[in-house]
């Protein structure tokens, strides 16, 4: 059943090379209730997991890792330390409430922001050395499943908060050094790139701040539309020589302009988000989105559509390459490698949740069931069915021969790679 869960049939889009200042758009999507189903072409190779690892809770931002560790964060309260070879476990450190963040190793430590706003570091041996609490964080909305991540500068760390400030502070010790207002919650992790720290917030707009005092060197404002005003920059964007890469809640993609904050292109998705952290790779932005449950290949000079490759959930995470094989999660629960040329799916890998909870969604041919309503009177009750899935809404981490991923049914999943795409 999983190439069915996979794939939806090739819907034919229009598109046409964009002008600076012009905006494209797609007219014909793959439905809210999974779209016209098909097998996929050729024979998806499935994967398997060589080791898994459980926690508590659900797996919602990305994993990192240094040297043989990998660090994750559970909405259990917990970060892990996990062999990336075999998945044992080293230590747990207790933040006391739920992670939603990437952790970051550096300076002989680790740092994760926990979703009560405080930002934790800790020793190598797992033991608490101190926190500070930044802000009163709060969830913006039912989709709302990330939380800032700290980003070294220096001899500091810079970070968003729920209260819509950016803070920089002394790694060492936690001192603030400067705090510098935005308007609107941040829970996004910003990118560091060049002397600039980028980083958006829910209120639609993108800063450019200058990351020794905070101040702005331009702010960029998403377009909005009539249901999703502000626009809101949920996930961090992507950067490549003086063109930052970002997807926003008012249906636009957007290029931007690194070093002057104007739009370089946009495309327009119909009636769906783009949520996901873009991946440039082979002169290409790769993208998952919302509603429209699609994983898009973009030309990255122009915004023009190259390939479209329907699933039938949505896709918020992070993809990455490996040659020439893109990897991205999707909220169904499985974990797909696609040819970066044609889109096509070579590999398949389902999570745990997937295999025993998919019937609970999805019908026989792939379907959602005429029971399952996505979008109705209880948001809660279809979003809980939906991370029953195993649902990978972070970013997979190569690790030698194999990838590491999260999932929402609380394992992490370390899964062999193909001889023929190792790295």
């Amino acid at each position: 059943m999983f190439a069915l869960l996979l794939c939806a049939c090739l819907t034919a889009v229009s598109t046409a090379t964009i002008p600076r200042t012009a905006t494209a758009s797609l007219d014909k999507i793959v439905s809210r209730d999974g779209g016209s189903v098909a097998n996929c072409p050729g024979d998806p190779r499935p994967l398997t997991a060589i080791w898994t690892f459980s926690t508590g809770g659900k797996i919602l931002g990305n994993i990192s890792s240094t040297g043989d560790t990998v660090l994750v964060g559970s909405t259990d309260g917990y970060l892990y330390a996990l062999s990336a070879a075999s998945g044992s476990l080293f230590w747990k450190y207790n933040a006391g409430t739920s992670i939603q963040s990437e952790p970051l190793a550096t300076d002989n430590a680790f740092f994760v922001y926990s979703s009560d706003g405080v930002l934790h570091r800790i020793r190598t041996d797992g033991s608490g050395e101190w926190k500070v609490s930044l802000c009163n964080e709060k969830e913006i909305d039912t989709w709302d499943y990330y939380r800032s991540s700290p980003v070294v500068w220096g001899n500091n760390l810079l970070i968003g908060c729920g209260n819509g400030k950016v803070y920089a502070l002394n790694k060492r010790n936690g001192q603030q050094r400067w705090a510098m207002p935005t308007g609107a919650p941040i829970h996004m992790k910003g990118l560091l790139k060049g002397g600039t720290f980028y980083v958006g917030n829910f209120g639609g707009r993108l800063f450019a701040m200058d990351p020794a005092t905070g101040k702005t060197k331009w702010t960029f404002k998403a377009i909005g539309n009539q249901y999703f005003k502000e626009g809101a920059f949920q996930q961090t964007p992507a950067i490549a020589g003086d063109v930052l890469y970002i997807g926003s809640r008012d249906y636009n993609f957007y290029a931007v302009d690194a070093k002057a904050g104007h739009g370089v292109w946009n495309f327009r998705e119909k009636d769906s988000w783009f949520i996901a952290t873009p991946l440039l790779h082979a002169g290409k932005v790769f993208t998952g989105t919302s509603d429209s449950h699609r994983f898009v290949a973009f030309d990255a000079a122009n915004g023009e559509v190259i390939w479209s490759r329907p699933f039938n959930m949505r896709l918020y995470g992070e993809a990455v390459a490996v040659d020439s094989t893109i990897f991205a999660g999707c909220f169904n629960g499985h974990l797909v490698g696609m040819d970066q040329r044609t889109g096509e799916i070579r590999f398949d890998f389902e999570t745990e949740g997937s295999r025993l909870n998919s019937k609970e969604v999805y019908g026989e041919d792939g379907h959602f069931r005429q029971d399952f309503q996505l979008y109705g009177p209880d948001n809660a009750a279809a979003e809980a069915k939906i991370m029953s899935l195993g649902a990978i809404t972070g970013k997979p981490l190569v690790a030698g021969s194999h990838l590491v991923t999260g999932s929402a049914d609380g394992n992490v999943y370390a899964i062999r790679l193909p001889s023929v795409i190792q790295q």
